[in-house]
């Protein structure tokens, strides 16, 4: 059923219910309700509703998907062309309800008849529509907010490709915009676009975390409003990074390049509006499209950020085992350049937005160091060595490709600094240096340590576990079993009534999962979320299983007990994986890959997969031992998570002993704010500061 055949059935369908509106025991013989000693004219709408349901015998999901897809080309008819469409719209609203409220959905194809689905739904409308334009601009706020941002940039002159409810801008109109877009940035000048994004968002500013909360809000009648790029147009900023004084720094061309940024994002159609989404059942072919639109999501409006008081405490305790004192080129040590990175991020706390230093300003906040070594680090560590990053970076799903140069894409948050004169260096803001520094460091490590990255392991473990140490939280760790039964503990906290563990994975997010390749993302997570995930699942079921675990931790065992109490499983990485690490996701990518096996023609990709089946067979071995003879499993991974180690740290700031820390865990546990963001979230329901829109 396309557009052009449903509007032929309605157009060619006579009124036929309205005669009867007079008379109810007219209306009931039209609706086929036997007659009656009294009459109700709800009753009459009922039947046809049940006549609309009864249409289709199977595939009802389907029949919902399709008018939903009818829905959205009418929006689009309607903004974009001009199009009355009041009455279509209508009657899909009443049939799509109608068969949304079926019980016992039958899976597959569609089986009804749609002709006369359409006619009853025509006769519901007529004898009272339940909706109003405003009511259903409000219930469907996405599909007319990338409507209106499509006819804008229609009306800007760029052509739209249209496929039924599919909507985007054609190749070359896409590229056209975004070298539109930045030219006006390069006039403007970098620094002073970062300037102004910083301005913007500086009331999201929250100094306990050292970060801004820009966050979308969506809202439960689906009437979220469109979101502006701030990350892509700071990594367009990077990229004509250029002295401060260009020559079109107006409001004027402010607005432009913000207007033209918010309507290529909302025609690009990643954001999410409405928080039931999180709550959807999604299968696996589904979820390729969810990793795609997170990943590009996060590109275009999740601006990386860590705290920068925590920069140094984290690299001085991982980089420990990693010869931090050698000499390198130029003379410099691991820990000079931890020194500096410390001076930067302590130069920079108080200023919002961009700042600039000399190599003598730094300097004065080394104590002394040697001044030929703080210029060697500005210049051959923590600065862009071209001048400007994100050289071939341009649409957000720009990446390297497979086998091709690793320049592609962006690579601006892998140093924190640009200058264009080696004379003053420009940190685009506090809040995103510290990632961006320690990447840094590790770029040069890995120079000198083959397979640095599975190197780190123990070091963060370690890093981890002292930190519990300082908060009054004993913590567990060691190898177990023997043979084919054992397993390795990283991290183990109890609480009387809660065990925690802990399992760190090193693998990062790439940049061709950022930038939408949904099989790039699936891996990276199947590597460090996934993998994580079934190591802690394995300590469950033996926990659960022998009632105890006696840990190895160099040469003392020390046993762990079950004792009935509740088990929670996080997965651990060192960086930052954005949306993908909201709890709701997770849960959503469990239930929906658990169950799956996965192929791919591209051979150097066969191997990851057949791995990731692999993990996939442990989870469902794992489940088939926690819930031995359940058929139907309900939330079977709600204990489970996946934070990052800036924000276990974070949770630490509020800890004082194991019940704290539990405490400080369970706030975000229950609540899902549809931010997909977990510093938002727990700085809002610690009560810290408000929830401000960005």
């Amino acid at each position: 059923m396309d557009l052009t055949a449903f509007k032929a059935v309605v157009d060619a369908y006579p009124d036929g219910v309205s005669k009867h509106f007079g008379d109810l025991a007219s209306l009931y013989a039209f609706v086929g309700l036997p007659e009656s000693t009294s009459y109700s004219r709800d009753d009459a709408r009922d039947a046809l509703y049940e006549k609309i349901r009864v249409s289709f015998a199977a595939g009802q999901k389907e029949v919902v998907n399709r008018c939903q897809s009818l829905i959205t080309e009418l929006i689009q008819n309607q903004i974009i062309d001009g199009e009355r469409v009041d009455f279509y719209f209508a009657i899909l609203d009443h049939l799509k309800d109608a068969v949304r409220s079926t019980k016992g959905w039958v899976d597959g194809s569609v089986q009804g008849d749609w002709t006369a689905a359409i006619q009853h739904a025509i006769d519901h409308v007529r004898m009272g529509d339940f909706g109003t334009p405003e009511s259903r601009e409000r219930g469907y706020a996405r599909e007319y907010i990338v409507a209106r941002a499509a006819k804008r940039l229609k009306d800007a002159g760029f052509v739209l490709q249209r496929d039924a409810e599919k909507l985007a801008l054609t190749q070359s109109a896409e590229t056209q915009l975004v070298a539109r877009l930045e030219q006006m940035i390069a006039a403007m000048g970098g620094i002073n676009l970062a300037r102004r994004v910083f301005r913007e968002i500086a009331h999201l500013y929250d100094n306990r975390q050292e970060r801004y909360h820009v966050v979308p809000h969506p809202s439960a009648t689906n009437a979220g409003t469109p979101q502006i790029p701030w990350n892509y147009l700071l990594l367009l900023a990077a990229k004509h990074f250029s002295g401060p004084r260009p020559t079109e720094n107006t409001e004027e061309a402010w607005n432009i390049i913000r207007g033209t940024a918010a309507n290529y994002a909302a025609v690009l159609d990643v954001q999410v509006y409405n928080p039931f989404f999180f709550w959807q059942q999604i299968d696996a072919h589904r979820l390729l499209e969810w990793l795609q639109q997170f990943a590009v999501h996060d590109t275009l409006f999740r601006i990386p950020q860590v705290r920068g008081s925590d920069v140094a405490k984290l690299a001085t305790s991982i980089f420990a085992g990693f010869e931090p004192s050698e000499r390198h080129q130029n003379g410099w040590t691991i820990n000079d350049v931890i020194a500096v990175c410390q001076a930067v991020m302590e130069l920079s706390r108080t200023v919002r937005g961009p700042i600039a230093f000399t190599a003598r300003e730094i300097s004065g906040n080394c104590n002394g160091m040697n001044a030929g070594h703080i210029k060697a680090i500005l210049d051959d560590v923590l600065t862009h060595p071209s001048g400007a990053p994100n050289q071939l970076f341009s649409k957000p799903t720009d990446a390297p490709p497979v086998g091709g140069s690793n320049d592609i894409g962006h690579n601006f948050y892998q140093r924190p600094l640009v200058s264009f004169d080696r004379k003053s260096y420009w940190l685009f803001d506090h809040a995103l240096g510290a990632m961006p520094s320690l990447e840094a460091m590790m770029t040069i490590l890995r120079g000198r340590f083959k397979g640095l990255d599975g190197l780190l392991g123990v070091p963060i473990e370690t890093f981890l576990r002292n930190e519990f140490a300082r908060r009054g939280v004993p913590t567990l760790a060691g190898k177990y079993g023997a043979k084919k039964d054992d397993g390795e503990c990283d991290v183990v906290v109890e609480t009387p009534d809660t065990i925690i563990f802990f399992e760190m994975k090193k693998k990062a997010l790439t940049r061709r999962a950022q930038a939408g390749s949904s099989a790039h993302a699936l891996l990276d997570l199947a590597k460090s979320a996934l993998a994580a995930q079934v190591q802690a699942g394995w300590h469950e079921v033996r926990l659960r299983r022998d009632g105890y675990i006696d840990l190895d931790e160099n040469g003392n065992i020390i046993r762990l007990h079950h004792n009935g109490r509740h088990i929670e499983r996080v997965a651990v990485s060192l960086t930052q994986f954005g949306g993908f690490q909201d709890r709701v996701f997770l849960h959503r990518l469990l239930e929906a890959i658990y169950n799956s096996n996965f192929s791919v023609t591209e051979p150097t990709m066969k191997k990851d997969f057949a791995e990731l089946n692999d993990l996939l067979q442990e989870l469902r071995d794992q489940l088939t031992q926690l819930f031995p003879g359940t058929t139907s499993l309900d939330r079977p991974f709600f204990h489970c998570w996946f934070l990052s180690v800036p924000q276990i740290i974070l949770l630490l700031d509020d800890t004082h002993d194991p019940a704290s820390f539990r405490a400080a865990l369970w706030k975000t546990r229950h609540i899902a704010t549809g931010s997909s963001d977990f510093y938002h979230d727990y700085a809002y329901l610690s009560g810290w500061k408000p929830a401000q829109r960005s």
